[in-house]
């Protein structure tokens, strides 16, 4: 057990574990993007995956490139986009909560306005659909 404990501690990992691990990752995140319903959790799987890029960039930049900081500076862009997209991520996925009552990504498959009900496998929340009605009256009558 100690000479586990000694090769793990002396162990360096080369550019092939790396990007073993980036793979990993990635791999994760194209899975749970194709697997989940939910709206948070994709957002989530594709900010693995985009990690998972600036791993890369991160990576190559210190086996091919040390002494330059290309891939740093890329892998801080990366996060920078990331956030970015999290931010407007969230902000669409509560508008469509409260138009839509749910951010199950299966029932988001049309563009028509909630306020007017539409035949199919859709439906919608009723408390949600008569808050809109409200708020459209009072926002329209100007009398």
């Amino acid at each position: 057990m100690n000479q586990l404990f000694e090769f793990i501690a002396s162990f360096t990992p080369g550019v092939r574990e790396w990007l073993l691990l980036a793979t990993v990752v990635f791999s994760i995140g194209l899975y749970g993007l194709l697997t989940r319903r939910n709206a948070v959790g994709i957002l989530m799987a594709v900010e693995l995956m985009l990690n998972s890029a600036a791993m890369n960039f991160v990576i190559f930049n210190r086996f091919c490139l040390p002494a330059r900081v290309d891939g740093s500076v890329m892998a801080i862009f990366v996060i920078a986009v990331a956030a970015a997209e999290v931010v407007v991520g969230m902000a669409i996925f509560v508008a469509l909560y409260r138009y839509r009552g749910t951010v199950d990504v299966n029932q988001m498959n049309t563009m028509q306005d909630p306020v007017i009900p539409i035949e199919g496998p859709v439906t919608f929340n009723k408390e949600v659909l008569a808050n809109i009605n409200k708020q459209y009256k009072s926002r329209h009558d100007h009398h």
